[in-house]
């Protein structure tokens, strides 16, 4: 059976236990022409219809979106009965223009097929822009059934199609679609992307009690993953075709051994209010019921909580609240390990502090003045569990907390969870570049540094460097045409450096012109080449890396440097 490697769940799974999330449907929503006032007024405008691939007709309540890297806001429009739409008022700019409708697959204006960037529209002052049309696919089609070990339908099972995805630079099992089974046993889930998937199918808890040992043994359905396996490494892979549907996608929902985890949460600060429990399951190798997966219960007076119906498995026991009378906007949490297996645990015990504070500044390399308030308002300090924790800091509310900057430079991550962290910097000013993150003399920008209950990190320096380099090129096929549906892809020469999160390893999309720019690239050694036909993110695949290793170019990049390297694009790869 083929085997799937997974490193992390998106928090779409967070309740495994929950309803089904269906997929919204369309509200009959008056289409409107135009979108909210905003700050940046324009006189172009952009006109076009959007319509079904398949049958040419046009489609009302489509979404159409625009949006340009020289802009802080964007632009949408809903298109009429006929699929028509004009977005008016607009800047003059470069826009990316894309449509999306529920039930189809979202395209942007000449791309070849989804999840291509397509072709960017250049709109002069005053310029009407006329047929800027987009062809929807629709959505491929995943439908099947779910039944018990006596062949009987199960109802209301919560189905979820899972694929792989790239965030961060972190290989992610992320939710796409999901659906309820019917009273036949009976799913249908529309709407996704063309690509491979993992379907996933779970109930609320009913246990059903089995007779004849000493011991009465809870029984319950567990998550179980198609063709009908308890661990998410043993899942069989579906390959999805763009329209395409799969209709036998069947299978039996594994009825295992459930227990009782129990124990108490205290605080120093006295009794919690609002305080829960959570088992999330936390396994990056899929050796149990899938990373994401979860099991809750609230906090009795008396401190103590009981969680029912807990399936095998690594879980995290996490634990929030909110101090009774404390500070406003301190946050409590904790987290000890769990290990089920099969048999009820008691003596869970969890301790809740204060989560820690990370605290720094902005400084510029060169010892240049910071720029302005405005700009340093701009940006932001992002924290970040590491993706084995990722699910139990977003149980316990700390999940991708965010800080500004101050106009002295300076911010605080407040509540941070206490579990190794990163640090991201996003919104940098014009014209500056990161340098790097130190805490302690150690550049963090790439690797996590820990975080502990109730303690500050403080001393931590992100430096900008008004001295970025510059890595820019054209890409252009065999015939000398600028080539724009595929990636550029610069990585370090030192393998060292293909991870996630790398900044030494990062892919942009070419213009329309074919021309590619890479800003702020610490300065070394790197390669460049194309990839078409891979997803955004996939570069940080070393697989990957190595097979365009091949065909790249060579490109030395010192601090401040601009270096041009035009490539040349043909479907074996890069022509040297």
């Amino acid at each position: 059976m083929p085997q799937l490697t997974v490193l992390a769940l998106s928090l779409c799974l967070l309740a495994w236990s929950a309803g089904a999330t269906p997929q919204p449907p369309d509200r009959g929503q008056r289409p409107t022409r135009d979108a909210a006032p905003r700050a940046v007024a324009g006189t172009a405008s952009l006109t076009g219809r959007v319509a079904a691939a398949d049958t040419g007709r046009g489609l009302s309540r489509a979404r159409v979106a625009v949006s340009s890297p020289d802009l802080r806001e964007g632009f949408s429009a809903l298109t009429d009965q006929d699929g028509r739409y004009t977005i008016s008022g607009l800047p003059a700019a470069t826009y990316t223009i894309s449509a999306s409708k529920t039930g189809f697959v979202m395209l942007s204006y000449g791309a070849s097929r989804p999840q291509r960037s397509g072709t960017r529209v250049r709109l002069a002052r005053g310029q009407e822009l006329k047929d800027i049309d987009i062809r929807l696919p629709r959505g491929g089609v995943l439908t099947g059934r779910v039944y018990d070990e006596s062949g009987e339908p199960v109802v209301r099972a919560v189905v979820r199609a899972l694929r792989f995805q790239y965030v961060q630079g972190e290989r992610r099992l992320t939710q796409m679609g999901s659906g309820e089974s019917d009273d036949r046993g009976q799913f249908r889930i529309y709407g996704l992307l063309p690509g491979t998937y993992v379907v996933a199918a779970s109930v609320r808890p009913e246990p059903a009690l089995r007779e004849g040992a000493e011991e009465r043994a809870t029984l319950s359905f567990a998550p179980t993953y198609y063709p009908g396996v308890s661990a998410v490494a043993e899942a069989a892979p579906i390959a999805l075709g763009v329209q395409q549907e799969v209709p036998t996608v069947d299978f039996l929902l594994q009825l295992v051994p459930t227990a009782r985890v129990s124990g108490s949460v205290s605080s120093p600060a006295g009794p919690v209010g609002g305080s829960s429990v959570t088992l999330v399951a936390e396994d990056p190798f899929g050796a149990g019921p899938g990373p994401g997966t979860t099991f809750g219960a609230r906090v009795m007076e008396d401190g103590t909580f009981t969680v029912t119906g807990v399936a095998p498995g690594r879980y995290h026991a996490v634990a929030r609240g909110t101090p009774m009378g404390g500070r406003r906007g301190v946050r409590l949490a904790g987290m000890t390990p769990v290990n089920v297996a099969g048999a009820d645990v008691s003596g869970v015990s969890i301790a809740l502090s204060e989560g820690g504070t990370i605290a720094g500044t902005i400084v510029t390399r060169s010892g240049a003045p910071l720029p302005r308030p405005s700009d340093l308002g701009q940006m932001r300090i992002f924290s970040e569990a590491t993706a084995q924790l990722n699910y139990a800091s977003a149980a316990a509310g700390a999940a991708g907390l965010t800080a500004r900057v101050s106009a002295d430079g300076s911010f605080v991550v407040q509540n941070a969870f206490p579990a190794p962290q990163y640090l991201r910097v996003a919104g940098l000013p014009s014209g500056l570049a990161l340098d790097g993150v130190y805490l302690d003399g150690r550049d963090v920008s790439e690797e996590p540094f820990e975080v502990r209950p109730s303690q500050p990190v403080t001393g931590v320096r992100v430096v900008l460097t008004d001295r970025p380099t510059e890595l820019t090129g054209t890409v252009t096929d065999g015939e000398g045409r600028p080539s724009s549906d595929l990636y550029v892809v610069a990585f370090s020469t030192d393998s060292a450096a293909w991870r996630p999160r790398s900044r030494r390893v990062q892919g942009v999309r070419p213009g329309a012109d074919g021309v590619y720019r890479f800003r702020g690239l610490p300065p070394g050694s790197y390669y460049v080449a194309t990839a078409a036909d891979v997803e955004s993110g996939s570069w940080y695949d070393p697989v990957l890396l190595e097979e365009l290793q091949k065909t790249a170019q060579r490109v030395s990049l010192g601090e401040g440097e601009t270096k041009t390297a035009d490539l040349k694009w043909t479907p074996l790869g890069t022509v040297n």
